[in-house]
């Protein structure tokens, strides 16, 4: 959260509206549901409020279907219910994170058929790709997702297959890289940009400082 938090969601709100189609899509909405619903809860319900209680503030009032918990946004005003509906479509949480957010969002599932099962892109909120189309990538394995990376096959696809599988619930990992672009544009799907990085940088975090709100 910076001084360019409100400037940002005005971005995305445009993007949303002009590129819905490129910048938020579900492959398999009866598998992805259950996970976006538990991110948008954990995001809406505890995290937000609990992170940062200046800008974000719970309260309990009536929402369609009875009382129910909102998460208010202090600096847009804007309310939403902290708690992922039942009745609400997996589609319009993901909306809701993408305005409320200035953050991407790829969701991944492991396949379900394979005996060696491989992660696939099941969902994505993501307004700011760079250099890249996302829908491209919906439904897709890792290797594919990064078949443009020079060497990934040769160098990376199995070391990041055994990472996602060995990766624990509960366990949280962040990633850090840095890029190079072109110019400013921050939605530059596809062609339009060119960028570079150095060696990521992966660290797991034992736990999140987030009392529980809800």
């Amino acid at each position: 959260m910076d001084k360019n938090y409100v400037d940002r969601l005005n971005y995305r709100k445009r993007i949303l509206k002009e590129h819905h189609d490129t910048v938020v899509a579900i492959n398999n909405e009866k598998r992805i549901s259950p996970a976006v619903r538990e991110l948008y809860t954990f995001l809406l319900g505890t995290y937000l409020p609990g992170r940062y209680p200046s800008m974000f503030r719970i309260h309990e009032a009536m929402f369609e279907q009875g009382r129910t918990f909102m998460l208010q946004n202090l600096v847009t005003n804007e309310m939403y219910p902290a708690r992922a509906q039942e009745t609400t479509q997996t589609m319009q949480l993901l909306e809701t994170l993408g305005r409320t957010l200035d953050e991407d969002f790829m969701l991944l599932l492991p396949e379900e058929t394979e005996e060696d099962p491989k992660y696939i892109l099941e969902a994505y909120m993501t307004v700011n790709p760079s250099g890249w189309d996302p829908r491209a990538k919906l439904g897709e394995r890792l290797a594919a997702i990064h078949g443009p990376v020079p060497g990934y096959g040769a160098k990376l696809e199995g070391s990041m297959d055994r990472f996602f599988t060995r990766t624990e619930a509960g366990k949280y990992v962040k990633r850090a890289n840095w890029t190079v672009s072109v110019d400013q544009e921050l939605f530059a799907f596809a062609g339009g940009t060119m960028h570079a990085h150095d060696g990521d940088q992966i660290e797991e975090l034992d736990d999140i400082e987030v009392e529980k709100v809800l």
